[in-house]
């Protein structure tokens, strides 16, 4: 930057000429800390034509929960969360080596203090990013259209106040399916909108099943 002058109350505030130039080792860090930004964007863009093509706009709906359970088996998606997890693994090494190699003394001794320091929120932030690559376990019954054309009895208000991800719904779901599969399906009227509702997914999840239970013995 050239030489600029501020005024002041009293007297300007004279800034000398300065120039600045990135080495090799600034360059490889903005490089790893753009990664994550980067990914991030892309999954955010990529999830949301993903969802937009599928036509879905109900929270309630199987759909909806269909394409969330399965969206982490994409190969698009892993890629952007392995990518996403670069960053805070990357970073951490390419620190260390720069402060052995480039560092000593008392400067050597701050930068690894202040890396330590810094060394939760990567641990945080890497227990954070794998929630995102956690998969529910899939079957067939999920595909059909008696289960993605279902609607589920569901507030968005109480699933962010109560932090329940499809995930976990997930888990809710099975144990509604297995106590109606043995005869209690008081646990499945409470997810759909009336006993009718509730027999209808139960018959479509049990022909779902079967049929994949009948192409795994054909292999």
């Amino acid at each position: 930057a050239g030489r600029t002058r501020i005024p002041l109350s009293g007297k300007d505030l004279d800034l000398a000429e300065q120039s600045v130039a990135l080495n090799s080792v600034d360059i490889w860090w903005l490089l790893i800390a753009w990664v994550l930004p980067v990914f991030a964007i892309a999954l955010l863009l990529r999830t949301l034509v993903a969802f937009a093509s599928r036509g879905i706009w109900s929270f309630e709906s199987g759909a909806y929960l269909q394409f969330t359970w399965q969206i982490p088996r994409e190969r698009w998606y892993k890629t952007c969360v392995y990518g996403m997890s670069a960053s805070p693994i990357l970073l951490p090494v390419v620190w260390f080596v720069q402060v052995v190699l480039y560092t000593s003394g008392s400067i050597r001794h701050i930068n690894f203090e202040v890396m330590w320091d810094c060394a939760w929120a990567g641990v945080l932030l890497l227990l954070s990013l794998s929630t995102l690559a956690r998969q529910t376990p899939m079957h067939d019954w999920q595909n059909t259209s008696g289960f993605t054309n279902a609607m589920f009895k569901r507030s968005l208000l109480l699933s962010l106040v109560f932090w329940t991800s499809n995930s976990s719904y997930c888990g809710q779901l099975l144990d509604a399916l297995w106590t109606a599969e043995h005869g209690d399906p008081s646990r499945l009227r409470r997810l759909v909108s009336d006993t009718v509702a509730a027999e209808e997914l139960l018959a479509a999840c049990q022909e779902g099943q079967r049929e994949e239970a009948a192409s795994q013995e054909r292999r």
